[in-house]
């Protein structure tokens, strides 16, 4: 990313996503996260098993 705004929008648009004020709102009824899926899902293995 080179901080272009026109770019990122025109990235956007392309890409079909609409970001408006709504975006960063949670969908959730404020439940605590459970990390240990999404680390999991992100880290391998080998990574999870020697920590």
């Amino acid at each position: 990313m080179t901080g272009n705004t026109e770019s990122l929008i025109e990235m956007h648009t392309r890409a079909r996503l609409q970001i408006d004020h709504t975006t960063l709102t949670p969908d959730w009824y404020g439940d605590r996260l459970d990390p240990e899926p999404i680390l999991e899902a992100l880290l391998p293995r080998w990574i999870r098993t020697a920590a």
